[in-house]
């Protein structure tokens, strides 16, 4: 009985592989007559995603490639190049692109999220992430984050913590961000060049003098009450 049992388990097994080997081979078979159907991106953020011209991204994806991507053979179509141009735009964090079996490429994006609007009279207006990060506006696009008035700072090319304050200043914007109450209250910042905090709120237009961004937590718990 040991015997046969193991006879029968060997066959079994034997079945198995041979049923898994031509599952591969016909999934392989299969992929290899496929073409390009679409080109799918998708953000991770739906509110986020207006930040994203889907439409200027294909044109600039079309634009790499001598013949149309939809059609193209799935087999031998690089993503690397289609991945390299989403990551270049200023508002994506990553991307991963990929080609499932239905034929079509895909690509998952997650974008950089701001936590503020920057206004220097040296520079044009741009957005904070919450790397501190700094980066253009949309055209596509208007965050509802606080406006931060940085003009007497020395002007930060790419990175808010290019300047002295600005990574105490990053922290506190952070924090505003993430707290639900305080960033439906804090409509308009003043940073003074000692790194010294005015704060306006939206309603009822009170003035906050927080003054050095340290102790953030005690402060607004003592602002809450």
């Amino acid at each position: 009985m040991s015997r046969t049992w193991h006879i029968i388990q060997g066959i079994g097994a034997s079945l198995a592989t041979t049923l898994l080997v031509a599952s591969i081979l016909w999934t392989e078979r299969q992929y290899a007559s496929k073409v390009c159907t679409a080109i799918d991106i998708v953000v991770a953020s739906s509110e986020e995603a207006l930040f994203l011209d889907k439409k200027a991204l294909h044109a600039q994806i079309s634009a790499q490639y001598d013949t149309p991507i939809v059609g193209q053979p799935l087999k031998t179509l690089k993503t690397q190049p289609i991945e390299n141009i989403i990551k270049a735009n200023s508002f994506v964090r990553e991307a991963v692109v990929y080609k499932d079996l239905q034929g079509r490429v895909r690509a998952d994006v997650a974008l950089k999220h701001p936590v503020a609007r920057v206004l220097c009279k040296q520079a044009d207006a741009r957005y904070i992430d919450e790397q501190g990060q700094l980066l253009p506006l949309s055209d596509h696009y208007t965050a509802r984050v606080p406006i931060v008035e940085l003009n007497d700072w020395p002007q930060a090319k790419d990175h808010l913590c290019e300047c002295t304050h600005g990574q105490a200043l990053l922290t506190l914007l952070c924090y505003i961000n993430r707290h639900p109450f305080w960033s439906a209250q804090i409509a308009y910042l003043q940073a003074d060049a000692q790194g010294k905090v005015v704060m306006y709120t939206q309603v009822s237009k009170q003035r906050v003098e927080l003054g050095f961004p340290h102790d953030i937590e005690k402060k607004f718990a003592k602002l809450l009450l």
